[in-house]
């Protein structure tokens, strides 16, 4: 299991939210983007990057996330 650091990108730089965290498949990664997406709404301008040791995995704005990620949030428990 591949570990990730998941961070918010703004104009003022990023900002960690978590940081380590173990993500057995790909459907988990995008399950956590999914959720800090819907979280963010549709913030113009902010990215959600996901990080492991090798560089960069996802880069994704959190409108575009919105987007590729409805089936996902549509089964997500309410917030």
């Amino acid at each position: 299991m591949e570990r990730y650091d998941f961070e918010i990108v703004t104009e003022r730089g990023p900002i960690v939210v978590e940081r380590d965290v173990a993500v057995p498949d790909q459907l988990a990664m995008w399950t956590r983007i999914a959720k800090l997406a819907r979280k963010l709404g549709g913030a113009p301008g902010k990215l959600i990057r996901v990080t492991n040791e090798k560089g960069v995995v996802v880069l994704v704005g959190v409108s575009t996330a919105l987007t590729l990620c409805a089936d996902i949030i549509a089964n997500l428990p309410q917030r």
